[in-house]
């Protein structure tokens, strides 16, 4: 499996439209393999989406995604982790751990985790927090 974090500096990186750089794990979970650093220069959002399926990413940690970026990822079958934030080898830990659902990895004005959904359908109600 291939686990993909959008990073800024050494944490998640705000908003995965602009994310300059992802890690890709290679690993059997819970275990890592192998790590490798691939640079995202500024890209159309299908190129983005498109650079992680060459990539073989089969799960994305991100903070903010926009939708139609999400729409596009999660139509590739990538697993769609967002709103998350931190300290990526933290972040990572979680994950393998599996308590990555913890609050303090959760980004401010993102509610509960729970609620705060990213939607295929811009005329949806959002809601309530």
């Amino acid at each position: 499996m291939r686990l993909a974090v959008a990073v800024w500096g050494s944490e998640v990186s705000p908003v995965f439209d602009f994310a300059h750089r992802i890690i890709v794990v290679q690993c059997d979970e819970p275990h890592e393999k192998e790590r490798y650093q691939y640079e995202f220069p500024d890209e159309s959002m299908s190129s983005r989406a498109e650079r992680l399926r060459e990539l073989g990413v089969n799960v994305l940690i991100c903070g903010a995604i926009s939708n139609p970026l999400a729409k596009m990822v999660r139509g590739l079958g990538i697993i769609l982790i967002p709103w998350k934030c931190g300290l990526v080898e933290e972040v990572l830990i979680a994950y393998f751990s599996e308590t990555l659902d913890n609050p303090r990895f959760r980004m401010p004005g993102a509610g509960n985790g729970s609620t705060l959904q990213i939607r295929d359908n811009r005329t949806e109600g959002r809601e309530a927090l």
